[in-house]
């Protein structure tokens, strides 16, 4: 056993040295992945971006029984309007306007939209620096990301009321954002639409 331990040691100690020793290589990302400082440089990878933002209001599962991907959102506010019948009793709370807020539901609908706020805010900043996309393109697209986070705010002040007002992709910052009140999320919402309303042409740049 002596033998086995002054053998181990002998292995151990020169390996934990040369780690101590070894100057590690900081490699950039694959040639394959596109990252966050490239994405808003061509106009294919920009126009593609955006397109996942549109692909994550429809596709983005909901994990309610019953609903599939995000028609949570239609199906919810139309029980609560009477505007649907539903054939069974599971989502009664919505129909007869007792929801649970402990539910979820309410807690679906909140990280779906901020989801989705948050790509529009990493569009936003993208788009906004970028110097190498054609003008037209770069236009048309930041008129689109405005448009759709000032679509998902419209939707969650309308449902929660006073809500955290997120307008940058930096978590770090916005992971402690008090909400904001309601009419100053609504203000937020017209800007974003009239600064929409001056960027979006009539007819659609060609990337």
């Amino acid at each position: 056993m002596q033998s086995l331990t002054h053998f181990s040691r002998r292995l151990v100690v020169p390996a934990l040295l040369s780690l101590a020793s070894c100057n590690f290589l900081d490699v950039g990302a694959p040639p394959t992945q596109v990252v966050d400082t490239n994405v808003y440089t061509a106009d294919a990878s920009a126009s593609a971006a955006v397109l996942g933002i549109y692909i994550g209001l429809t596709s983005r599962g909901t994990n309610v029984p019953g609903i599939a991907n995000d028609a949570a959102l239609s199906t919810f506010l139309g029980l609560a309007a009477d505007e649907l019948l539903y054939a069974s009793t599971t989502f009664d709370e919505y129909r007869l306007n007792q929801v649970n807020p402990a539910g979820n539901g309410p807690s679906l609908l909140w990280s779906q939209a901020y989801t989705n706020i948050y790509q529009c805010n990493t569009a936003v900043a993208g788009l906004t620096g970028s110097t190498t996309l054609t003008a037209s393109l770069r236009t048309q697209l930041l008129g689109e990301t405005k448009f759709l986070r000032a679509f998902n705010y419209f939707y969650l002040a309308n449902i929660f009321g006073d809500v955290p007002l997120v307008l940058s992709p930096d978590y770090t910052v916005s992971g402690a954002l008090p909400r904001a009140p309601k009419a100053d999320v609504y203000a937020q919402v017209v800007l974003d639409l009239l600064e929409a309303q001056k960027l979006l042409t009539a007819t659609y740049p060609v990337a």
